[in-house]
């Protein structure tokens, strides 16, 4: 019996590390640039009608973007040391999300869609520790039905050089190296 539990939790553990990696190399490979050049601002636009579809486009706050089953908006976002009585060394990032189900059955989203980018190409997965149970409105497997809404916090604990944050959101919880991502900048 102990055996069949080793080798199921090494299993799991190395199912776990790929998807990390599928992650990373899934949302490295969709990101936009952070800054184009005019030179290569004019080869963008010499470029097919196809190619330009594929643009990758980085979202505002306030704006919406569509991705598998849900329209996310970036509400709000900031940095904080602190949030009620949870305390860090390094920073939280705190993004308030708008999920809209935009299929025609019920769907879950859970924090889990979100991935946090830094200047530096670092990147982070969401920490609902971080915030109040009772407080904070969190994603964890949260039903929305088809045309509703559900707003709600994801955070992130970052190290204090982290800046130029882009929140990625995802096509579905789980990256297995081909899940699409749309970007928003958070603007710090």
């Amino acid at each position: 019996m102990m055996k069949h539990g080793f080798l199921l939790l090494s299993i799991i553990v190395l199912l776990l590390s790929a998807c990390t990696d599928m992650t990373y190399e899934s949302v490295s490979s969709q990101k936009p640039l952070a800054s184009i050049s005019d030179e290569d601002q004019e080869q963008l636009t010499e470029t097919s009608t196809e190619e330009q579809d594929e643009k990758v486009v980085l979202y505002k706050i306030g704006e919406t973007g569509e991705i598998g089953n849900f329209a996310f908006t970036v509400k709000d976002a900031i940095e904080t040391k602190q949030n009620h009585d949870k305390t860090t060394e390094n920073k939280f990032v705190i993004i308030t999300v708008e999920a809209k189900n935009i299929v025609k059955k019920p769907e879950y989203v859970d924090s889990d869609h979100f991935v946090l980018l830094d200047a530096q190409e670092r990147q982070y997965n969401s920490d609902n520790d971080i915030l109040d149970w009772a407080e904070d409105k969190f994603f964890s497997l949260h039903e929305i039905n088809p045309g509703l809404s559900f707003t709600a916090k994801v955070a992130f604990e970052v190290p204090n050089d982290a800046s130029g944050f882009i929140l990625a959101a995802r096509d579905n919880n789980f990256d297995f190296g081909d899940s699409k991502y749309i970007f928003f900048d958070l603007g710090f």
